[in-house]
């Protein structure tokens, strides 16, 4: 009798055991220090990752301010365990706030407004300033018509940064944040700098920042960029203690970043030059919510002489392609636009 139980208690345990174990949810993870505690009991925190110990849901409390959000508290859903939503769509949270849950890995990273989220901010649209952008060529990429909403005098982007020659400002298109780097007319060599390196071929990485676009936006000029929720990295690691595991993948990223900068590629015709950072400190590399780097600002880099042997490349140290394109935009009215 003992060994037939044994025998189905194996059984049961064999059969348990054979189950397919749903992976871990992932989510990207931002709290204040009076929040964190709170935070760990939905899983462990790994610099800016949470590993979802009780739920697959990712939440996001996103502040509105100055007619955009910014996010508050990421991280794994303590009360939520259903969310039929793939991506973080908004829904009202309290007063100036917005929240959202959803049910795939990093989702909570970038809020998608409603109409109904959109109703809880100003309504007065009578200044419309537009920013149309001119795109990266290649195919991969259209021209995207960005439209900057004038409230009460105020744009709807938030300065995130200031350098010498530019601001870093967030806005946002058709729901999902973006940096805007702004150069004025004074510091137009340096915007064509650094769009110079950004239209190169072949400069799309995950170690480097992703340029959207390049555009004019009345007298100033401006690059359209991907957003990297953590800031720099010297603001990351003044105010995050990270484990080994979150430090070497900082380290990692940043030198597969570097390595493929220096790389010459020639495919299809087409060239990308090897290229000297020229400038490389921590604050010329942005942290991503996955805990990942990515090298910016190439306002100083150095394209290396093999540059002039790739065949079928164009230099870009000239204005006419963008200048001609915003003469052509300005005859562009914003009727016709919308």
């Amino acid at each position: 009798m003992f060994s037939v139980v044994l025998w189905f208690t194996g059984l049961f345990s064999a059969c348990i055991s054979a189950l397919p174990v749903a992976p871990e949810r992932r989510c990207a993870f931002l709290a204040s220090p009076r929040n964190t505690e709170k935070a760990q009991r939905a899983g462990n925190i790994s610099g800016t990752v949470q590993h979802c110990a009780r739920t697959y849901c990712c939440m996001g409390i996103f502040r509105l301010e100055h007619g955009g959000p910014t996010p508050d508290l990421l991280g794994c859903s303590i009360t939520e365990t259903s969310c039929p939503e793939a991506s973080c769509r908004a829904s009202a949270h309290r007063q100036n706030y917005l929240s959202c849950v959803c049910s795939s890995d990093f989702c909570n990273i970038n809020i998608t407004l409603n109409n109904q989220a959109k109703q809880t901010q100003p309504s007065h649209t009578s200044d419309v300033l537009s920013a149309s952008l001119f795109v990266i060529p290649g195919g991969a990429l259209v021209i995207l018509i960005f439209l900057l909403t004038v409230l009460g005098g105020k744009r709807l982007v938030r300065v995130v940064a200031r350098g010498h020659f530019a601001d870093v400002r967030q806005g946002f298109f058709k729901g999902s944040s973006v940096a805007l780097k702004v150069f004025p007319e004074s510091n137009r060599q340096e915007f064509s700098k650094e769009k110079n390196v950004y239209l190169l071929p072949f400069m799309t990485h995950c170690g480097i920042v992703h340029c959207l676009g390049v555009g004019r936006m009345g007298r100033e000029f401006v690059l359209i960029l991907e957003l990297a929720t953590q800031g720099s990295l010297n603001t990351f690691l003044s105010r995050t203690v990270s484990d080994w595991n979150s430090t070497l993948r900082l380290a990692q990223t940043v030198s597969q970043g570097l390595a493929y900068l220096h790389t010459e590629l020639n495919k299809n015709g087409a060239c990308k030059p090897a290229i000297a950072h020229g400038d490389l400190s921590s604050s010329n590399v942005l942290v991503k919510a996955d805990g990942s780097c990515a090298l910016c600002d190439f306002g100083c880099s150095v394209v290396l002489q093999g540059f002039r042997n790739c065949p079928g490349i164009q230099d870009h140290s000239g204005e006419t392609e963008v200048s001609s394109f915003f003469n052509n935009l300005q005859a562009i009215q914003l009727s016709s636009i919308l």
